[in-house]
């Protein structure tokens, strides 16, 4: 059974061990190296407790509704200066080690992984860190590993978050199973990930890490009443009509912009809360 490298055993981890086990053809002229430890296993990680960046979901990239669908955990190395940080920059610094040693094996083995000839500097350039760099400096970096997907049998509609399911086993606090869709943005959340494959591309290379499992503090929802209007609702200070006006064949409700003008509303914690989450 392989070991699994956490906070405990990633200054001591033996990065010279990792090699590359073969090289497979993909589609499109992507080739494929799959990663070992020094023992011959495969690398897997059990991250720090840290903060899901955005949702959890079954998506397409932004504006491309006809790309494939594919579906990312992203942890947030915000707060890792901070005091009691020290694990999470230790997973950090891990990361940057193990992307070095990769880029090394990358270069040794560039006859077996490119068709073509590739100088060392042009895979410097292509090569896509296991730590990514936001779009808009007000985010944090992130690391984000695939989530497998499966087919659903019965989607309710044709939206990606219906025709995929997520496969990873997801776990709370308690140590009971529960549904992957917990896994939403601000979660504190730790993920046993998989260094499943190097993929080299002509324009293109890094590392593809794969979810497992999961363990996530979902939110609690809110449940203590907060609001302090109340007069509103008997009096109807806010003008609203609620009149229903009945017609031969429909039936209208005027409920001062709660109708169907404004079904096109998002919720806060739709795409628009998510501006630093990647296309993929």
């Amino acid at each position: 059974m392989p070991s699994l490298v956490s906070h405990k055993s990633f200054a001591s981890f033996d990065f010279e061990g990792v090699r590359i086990d073969g090289a497979t053809a993909g589609m499109s002229g992507v080739r494929f190296g799959y990663l070992q430890d020094a023992r011959g296993d495969r690398i897997k990680i059990e991250t720090p407790a840290m903060r899901i960046a955005w949702n959890a979901e079954p998506r397409t990239p932004h504006n491309q509704p006809d790309a494939s669908i594919g579906a990312r955990l992203a942890l947030s190395f915000g707060g890792m200066e901070s005091e009691g940080g020290q694990r999470v920059k230790a997973f950090h610094d891990f990361l940057f080690k193990m992307d070095d040693r990769v880029l090394a094996l990358v270069k040794e083995k560039k006859g077996a992984l490119w068709a073509k000839a590739m100088p060392d500097a042009k895979i410097d350039s292509v090569y896509v860190p296991s730590v990514k760099e936001p779009s808009d400096p007000k985010y944090d970096q992130t690391f984000a590993a695939k989530i497998p997907l499966e087919d659903n049998p019965s989607p309710a509609s044709d939206s990606p978050r219906d025709l995929k399911t997520m496969k990873i086993s997801v776990f709370n606090t308690a140590k009971k199973a529960i549904s992957p869709t917990e896994c939403k943005a601000g979660c504190l959340a730790s993920a046993i990930v998989e260094a499943s494959y190097i993929w080299c591309a002509p324009g293109m290379v890094g590392v593809t890490w794969t979810v497992r499992s999961v363990l996530v503090k979902p939110r609690k929802p809110e449940r203590t009443f907060q609001f302090t209007d109340v007069e509103g609702f008997e009096s109807d200070g806010s003008g609203a009509s609620s009149t229903v006006v009945s017609g031969d064949k429909n039936k209208k409700r005027r409920l001062n912009g709660t109708g169907d003008e404004a079904a096109g509303a998002r919720d806060s914690t739709g795409d628009e809360a998510e501006a630093g989450s990647p296309d993929y």
